[in-house]
């Protein structure tokens, strides 16, 4: 369960209000996801705001060198708490 009190943790709600908070906790739900695992992938509608608790998710894209070449997968981000 998501918390009011957990969202205030984070900078991104840092001028929100308590009923703001409280209204936001209300429609959260908590996910865990398997290391390694993909969460989404390019092209699928943006239907989530993901806040990280702990452990790390790894932003990457795969990058095409050239037609006879294989694409290549590329780390564009690391995030962490």
């Amino acid at each position: 369960m998501v918390t009011a009190n957990m969202l205030k943790e984070f900078n991104f709600s840092k001028d929100f209000t308590n009923e703001q908070l409280e209204r936001l906790s209300s429609i959260a739900t908590e996910e865990a996801y398997a290391a390694g695992s993909q969460m989404y992938k390019k092209g699928d509608p943006a239907r989530s705001l993901y806040i990280l608790l702990e452990g790390k998710v790894i932003m990457s894209l795969e990058s095409y060198l050239g037609p006879h070449r294989p694409p290549m997968q590329v780390t564009v981000d690391t995030i962490g708490r």
